[in-house]
């Protein structure tokens, strides 16, 4: 009787990494694995991918890290979304193996990014040309009336050459403050030129998403920014302080003109920067940017990766027109694998006796994607994946499910190529030896 394999098998160490099986893997899906250097803390995981993967994501019979500098490393199994270690081993990476890890994305703002790197974000397709006119249409009308009805003359006046705190000011305290709802009040009189000119600048400078989101955004702050400077203004008496500067101030309620003009000038730059802060981040951002720059779409096609949800891409939106056309699941084709899309992958896992965990692995997309095989090489390769599933230390349950996918298998199958199928099912499922699988098909 053969001893049963290592739970953690090395497979092989190259210069494009280390290559290893999981032969005992934990039940939860929440396990994941990790490389370590020999001796370090399990906490210390490192960046995602290159240092730990969930084993939901990756091929346990065949999985990979980037390669390591030379020295002692560790591969260590967890059971669930912490740190209960379940299975570790250890190897060793020599000057002769060594290889440069990929570099992890670091977002940038949106004006830090070259011209290359801008180029790997799709702009949205379509004409901005009707967004662009509607607007404008739109906007005449639409200001005219908040002018008229909400006033803007008397908001845009009352608080100009105000002062808070001078003699007067009994009289003119109501009218001050009303006059703080100028900048909400402006912002909503001209909102429609302000998108028009955003639809403006898309159009001339080619602008992902993600970019153009972060522009709607910040551009919706910039009113209560706007209040802010304006409530500083008044609450600081900020006119006053730039009089006393130039020297043309009577208001002297500090003393000398000498002191209060010498004060004003270590004023004006503090409080003036505090009123000035929010405005100035809000421009910055619509104008340049101040978000990091997300991860690049992936771009790869399907089978270059296992999918689950939360992926995004091209390939997920292959997925979805593959599942649309095989279980009618009227998915819509966005190319985010979200619960809907796993839902749909689950529901045909579990129509044709595969795993249902919403997880497309290689068996998954094969029985997906060659669902009706109508030649030989076709079958032989739906076959050799379902067999890879067989595991002879499991007492059969493998087998037994093996033998289930390939009954809803054959139900697809031309009638005139069943038989043919069926030879090469039990030639392969009855003869591998290193399988240890039964032989009473001969």
């Amino acid at each position: 009787m053969r001893d049963a394999p290592p739970a953690i098998e090395i497979l092989n160490i190259s210069k494009d990494g280390v290559r290893f099986r999981i032969n005992d893997r934990p039940s939860s899906n929440e396990s994941w694995v990790g490389i370590y250097p020999k001796g370090a803390d399990s906490r210390h995981h490192g960046d995602g991918a290159s240092r730990w993967r969930w084993l939901r994501d990756i091929d346990t019979n065949n999985a990979s890290f980037p390669s390591r500098p030379a020295g002692d490393y560790e591969i260590r199994v967890f059971s669930d979304g912490e740190y209960s270690e379940y299975q570790r081993v250890g190897f060793s990476v020599d000057a002769n193996s060594e290889a440069h890890l990929p570099l992890p994305h670091i977002g940038k703002p949106w004006h830090k990014l070259t011209k290359e790197e801008k180029a790997v974000y799709p702009v949205p397709e379509g004409s901005l040309s009707l967004p662009i006119m509607a607007s404008f249409l739109f906007g005449i009308p639409w200001f005219l009336f908040a002018y008229f009805v909400w006033a803007l003359d008397f908001l845009n006046t009352i608080w100009i050459g105000k002062c808070a705190y001078c003699a007067d000011a009994a009289s003119q305290n109501g009218e001050i403050w009303w006059g703080l709802l100028t900048p909400i009040a402006n912002f909503g009189a001209v909102m429609p030129f302000l998108l028009g000119f955003l639809f403006l600048w898309w159009s001339i400078f080619p602008t992902p998403e993600w970019r153009r989101n972060e522009m709607v955004g910040w551009l919706m702050g910039l009113p209560m920014a706007t209040f802010w400077f304006m409530l500083a203004l008044i609450s600081f008496d900020l006119l006053t302080w730039v009089e006393g500067s130039l020297g043309i101030s009577d208001n002297y309620q500090m003393g000398s003109r000498e002191l209060y003009w010498t004060f004003s000038w270590i004023a004006i730059p503090a409080v003036g920067w505090v009123a000035l802060a929010p405005t100035y981040y809000c421009l910055k951002a619509i104008f340049l940017g101040v978000n990091l720059s997300p991860p690049p779409r992936y771009e790869g096609e399907l089978g270059s990766r296992i999918l689950h949800e939360g992926n995004k891409g091209k390939d997920v939106s292959r997925l979805q027109e593959l599942l649309n056309k095989m279980s009618n699941s009227d998915l819509t084709v966005d190319g985010q694998f979200g619960s809907q899309t796993k839902a749909a992958l689950m529901d045909f896992e579990r129509k044709n006796s595969l795993d249902p965990d919403g997880v497309l692995d290689k068996l998954a997309l094969a029985m997906l994607d060659k669902s009706e095989p109508d030649t030989m090489d076709e079958i032989n390769e739906l076959i050799d994946l379902i067999i890879s599933i067989i595991d002879p230390y499991d007492k059969g349950e493998s087998r037994v499910r093996a033998e289930s996918i390939f009954d809803n298998l054959m139900k697809t199958i031309p009638f005139s190529m069943r038989t043919s199928a069926r030879m090469v099912w039990k030639e392969k499922f009855g003869v591998n030896p290193t399988l240890e699988v039964l032989q009473w098909w001969k």
